[in-house]
């Protein structure tokens, strides 16, 4: 009776050191020390065996939890990782995890310090994907070039992000406003840090050339330093066109244009507009033009539903390239 009281000790030393590790709060717990008394012995005995399953359990839950946390900070990674090489920054290869579980899988104290192990590795990882995107951004900020907040934010900490915007916040972010001038002053500032919308558009009269409306574009965005502001306009090239610099042709021309050409025309266009600070752009227009003229007819690709699909699918999709 005694031996089988000290391997229950053993099974609650190797419990209680799991529990430890993985800093799970427990009652205060103590073994027993056997007893001569065979009456006493088998008491001791059944206690001990009450506490190793009541211990066994909070060891379950805690590793369901850790296994779930693990799962959750694996996919928070990838997205950093995913967002490094967006920005074009040196990619790390990732570990992948080693172990698989179903929601009803039975933990052996091993697995469970494994598991510990394993997501503090990935919880490090985690704080390192983020120095080095922090670090980039901090980087374009001192060079006075715009840099998104959100660059470092996982999915579920945009989620908590947008949970905790008041609905004032978000109400502002269904608005885009026209706004005046070509640079920002007191009462523009004021009224998109009241405000807060989701952006501005620009028309020809806020853009005179490339350095005024990128500081325009930078003051713009540093009055919400939590969420980046769209900075639009219609850059449709032809009859409209806001941006004088760029040398892209409008959609009329694009009917004789090859599917090269045209990708080479959306990636002139993009560079342009993004060295100005502009994200949001108003075209291609995807209307279909009529019979008898009109002002929209200046402005659209054919009136042939099938290729005007075909030719702004190549200006909008196939254009792959790092900026």
């Amino acid at each position: 009776m005694a031996l089988l009281l000290n391997a229950e000790n053993k099974i609650f030393d190797d419990y209680n050191s799991t529990a430890n590790l993985i800093q799970l709060d427990l009652d205060e717990l103590e073994v027993l020390e056997p007893s001569f008394n065979i009456l006493t012995l088998s008491k001791q005995l059944d206690n001990q065996k009450i506490k190793n399953e009541e211990l066994f359990a909070q060891l379950q839950t805690k590793a369901k939890e850790l296994y779930s946390d693990l799962k959750l900070v694996e996919i928070d990674n990838q997205q950093l990782k995913n967002r490094q090489n967006i920005l074009g920054l040196e990619v790390k290869e990732l570990g992948t995890m080693q172990l698989n579980f179903s929601d009803n899988s039975v933990f052996e104290t091993k697995q469970i310090r494994e598991i510990f192990q394993l997501k503090s590795n990935e919880e490090q990882t985690f704080y390192s994907l983020k120095g080095e995107i922090n670090k980039y951004y901090d980087s374009q900020i001192s060079k006075g070039i715009f840099a998104n907040p959100l660059w470092n934010k996982t999915d579920r900490e945009l989620i908590e992000i947008l949970n905790n915007m008041t609905d004032k916040e978000k109400a502002g972010q269904f608005f885009i406003f026209a706004i005046g001038g070509t640079s920002i002053n007191n009462d523009l500032k004021n009224e998109l840090e009241k405000n807060k919308p989701s952006g501005v558009i620009y028309m020809g009269y806020n853009i005179s050339n490339k350095n005024q409306t990128t500081k325009f574009s930078n003051d713009i965005q540093l009055t919400n330093n939590k969420i980046p502001l769209f900075i639009s306009t219609d850059q449709e090239g032809g009859v409209v066109k806001r941006v004088s610099w760029d040398s892209t042709s409008g959609e009329k021309e694009w009917i004789n244009f090859t599917d090269e050409k045209i990708c080479e025309q959306s990636k002139t266009r993009a560079l342009v507009l993004h060295d100005i600070g502009v994200n949001l752009n108003y075209a291609p227009v995807v209307d279909l033009s009529i019979l008898g003229g009109g002002f929209i007819n200046n402005r659209t690709i054919s009136n042939e539903p099938d290729i005007v699909i075909k030719k702004a699918k190549e200006f909008i999709i196939k254009r792959k390239f790092k900026i």
